[in-house]
């Protein structure tokens, strides 16, 4: 019988009066455990990067609904143009690809022309406080809303 501690991050166990055995069988489990973390870590990030590329789609669904209802092209909501028209029909796209696609602001941004953040966020505010101001706009951002909630369904 000997004395043995097994040491992970944050914590100490000490194996007392343990056969050698007892606590080689104990490394190995450790050893193994590791092994299969970090596989399945491999796993995971490539499952991610995978529902990345599928969930890709969804952004260019939502600009194709925006475009039909606002009459302009992927490309201007994408592109520099900031006339009225064109940066509301952006900002309500941004606002739907929070809505529709599990993305986060700086996944929107690079998705709407590389931009930033902050303009994201920018278009989150605008929505909002637009569609209880605006009727127009409203009727505009529902068109769009029904018309992705109708393609939806399988």
């Amino acid at each position: 019988m000997s004395i043995h501690a097994v040491a992970g991050p944050g914590w100490l166990v000490a194996a007392h009066h343990m056969p050698t055995k007892t606590v080689n069988a104990r490394h190995q489990r450790i050893a193994w455990l590791s092994k299969e973390i970090a596989r399945l870590s491999g796993l995971l990030s490539v499952e991610l990067s995978y529902v990345t590329a599928v969930e890709r789609p969804d952004v260019m669904r939502v600009q194709k609904a925006v475009s039909t209802i606002y009459h302009v092209s992927v490309s201007e909501i994408n592109g520099p143009l900031k006339t009225n028209r064109v940066a509301e029909a952006r900002q309500v796209s941004m606002f739907l690809c929070h809505n529709f696609c599990p993305l986060g602001p700086e996944q929107i941004a690079a998705a709407h022309g590389n931009r930033t953040k902050g303009t994201v966020l920018h278009a989150f505010k605008i929505v909002k406080d637009r569609k209880g101001t605006d009727p127009k706009f409203l009727d505009r951002y529902i068109q769009c809303f029904n018309l992705l909630n109708n393609e939806k369904q399988p």
